[in-house]
């Protein structure tokens, strides 16, 4: 077992640090714990080591002989959210293996491995820790000056907007993974079990959703308001003659272009994916153009519903920060009740410290929506589910809290931003290759990929349909897990509440609710892992359950190479 030893001189910090390491092991999916006194550690623990100052070899022998040390140096600016952006980014981002880090001064070796016959030390010569809570609190975000007309944080904060494609932070965690992975191979006295992060062991996952916020292109008052601007912009001549052709069909067919959800629905139907629908509740004036209760509306719901479709609620821009969640999830709920609701702000909003206290007031399982206002990719490097870090008043040490919350899955695509202006969009090239970048990249880190298409922009952009046919296509292709955000949300939530617990010559694994598919890999030099063949398979150092049910018990045997 990992066993996580903070230095007494970062208790100001302990919350935060914490949390970080909460995220950080239980999103590698190994068992953990927290020590106060390094001789609470026991015979087959591995030492994680996070404090102010590196211990020298003579005492890495001594705090942790025949075992895995693991030592991070602790680095204050990146958990103070009053530091001035200018003074911490300017100079400190540099790049270790192409994964952006903030790093004081320019360093030699990221990190220092030493082994012999009774040690295994690694040393990180940055503050690994440090770096993803940085980003995954959104240190940049809070104390943003630019905000936009609704109150959004503007990308122009973020100061690894270029890296936006790369989900670095699941980079890092791989980073730490595998050296902590070639520590046990290496040194061969410890056994180190992880879950697996997606349920049969597949590359990456996936997840489509759409949101439905607009569905009259055309009425009285737009046919006008169109002629005027068409007028003022004649120089836009393609733009012309499509809105042209547009308004003509709508006049002669009465034929609603915003209204795709049979388009949608056959493709999904051919490539076998289960999407999520965010359709608004209450509160969208001005930003939605229909009513859940109009009659059309609760038809195609009623559809979606039948087809096994998740419906989510689309909530209102202010939601983010003023408490009126309730009416607006109660206004849908009349409808479609869901034990499991899940939630996206319609402007993408999120403040720190508040909009998470409201989605778990209101009884939300996850928040889609971490994502650039203007820009697709991976917000703050994130490619993992998280818990939103929030800070509290009054309270210092505690860190469990974070495990009960309204669960985050980022969004790192929408069509809507492919619209470069009312009258341009990005050529479809270039949307092919952001889609395969996006792609490649979650497979790279493992990423969870979360992509919406909006359903009124498959009339608004003109190849839309054509792309996400070949979206689907490519993500086909790969070994991927695709499911519904709530299927993903509940799928992290029962991965983590596994619990492995090392026992005598070997671990159990418990599992307190049922799932379909669960793996786990198994690193080591052990010569042999004896375990009930009817339940479990084996392939490699994977260890496959299925059908597993509520309150179920496996032992797995682990013999090892040395006695």
């Amino acid at each position: 077992m990992i066993t996580v030893y903070i230095e007494r001189g970062l208790r100001k910090y302990t919350r935060a640090v914490k949390y970080i390491l909460d995220y950080t092991f239980m999103t590698l999916g190994y068992e953990y714990r927290y020590i106060s006194r390094l001789d609470q550690l026991g015979v087959e623990d591995i030492l994680f080591y996070y404090g102010l100052i590196c211990p020298t070899l003579k005492e890495a022998y001594i705090l942790a002989l025949n075992r895995l040390l693991v030592f991070i140096p602790f680095e204050q600016k990146l958990y103070d959210f009053s530091v001035q952006q200018e003074t911490l980014i300017s100079q400190d981002i540099r790049s270790v293996h192409q994964i952006p880090v903030l790093i004081g001064e320019e360093i030699s070796e990221p990190v220092r491995f030493f082994r012999d016959d009774d040690l295994c030390y690694i040393s990180f010569n940055f503050d690994l820790t440090g770096n993803l809570f940085y980003r995954i609190s959104d240190n940049e975000g809070r104390r943003a000056q630019i905000k936009d007309e609704l109150g959004r944080i503007s990308d122009k904060n973020y100061s690894t907007l270029a890296e936006r494609n790369l989900p670095y932070l699941n980079y890092l965690l791989i980073y730490l993974d595998s050296y902590l992975q070639k520590g046990i191979q290496d040194f061969g006295r410890q056994v180190l079990v992880k879950k697996h992060y997606w349920p049969k062991s597949e590359a990456f996952a996936a997840a489509v959703s759409h949101n439905v916020d607009r569905l009259q292109k055309w009425n009285f008052l737009s046919l006008l308001k169109s002629c005027f601007q068409d007028l003022v912009i004649f120089y836009q001549l393609r733009f012309m003659i499509k809105n042209f052709l547009s308004k003509l069909r709508y006049l002669l067919t009465n034929e609603e272009q915003y209204w795709n959800f049979g388009i949608i629905t056959e493709l999904e139907k051919k490539y076998q994916i289960s999407s999520t629908w965010f359709w608004s509740g209450l509160g969208n004036k001005g930003l939605v153009d229909y009513e859940i209760t109009d009659e059309d509306c609760l038809a195609e719901l009623q559809l979606q519903q039948k087809s096994g479709r998740e419906i989510a609620l689309l909530a209102s821009a202010d939601s983010a920060r003023n408490d009126n969640l309730k009416s607006q999830k109660h206004l849908l709920e009349k409808y479609f009740p869901d034990e499991y609701p899940g939630l996206r702000n319609i402007a993408h909003r999120i403040e720190p410290d508040l909009s998470n206290e409201l989605y778990n007031k209101n009884g939300f399982l996850y928040y889609s929506g971490a994502t650039y206002v203007n820009h697709n990719g991976f917000k703050n490097g994130l490619g993992f589910p998280y818990y939103q870090y929030t800070e509290i008043p009054g309270k210092t040490s505690e860190s469990d809290f974070v495990r009960k919350y309204c669960l985050d899955i980022p969004l790192a695509f929408s069509d809507e931003k492919l619209k470069l202006s009312r009258y341009r969009q990005l050529d479809y090239k270039w949307a092919k290759q952001l889609i395969t970048d996006l792609i490649d990249q979650a497979e790279k880190g493992s990423a969870l990929l979360s992509l919406d298409f909006s359903v009124a922009n498959f009339a608004d952009l003109e190849y839309d349909q054509e792309l996400f046919s070949f979206t689907l296509q490519e993500l086909r292709k790969r070994d991927v897990y695709i499911a519904s955000l709530r299927e993903l949300a509940l799928w992290w939530k029962i991965r983590e509440a596994v619990v492995l617990k090392d026992k005598f010559e070997g671990i159990e694994v418990y599992f307190p609710y049922a799932v379909e598919n669960f793996t786990l890999q198994i690193f080591g030099n052990y010569q042999q892992l004896e375990y009930r063949e009817d339940k479990i398979r084996k392939f490699e150092n994977l260890l496959f359950f299925a059908n597993v049910k509520a309150d179920s018990r496996f032992f797995i045997r682990i013999i090892k190479q040395h006695g």
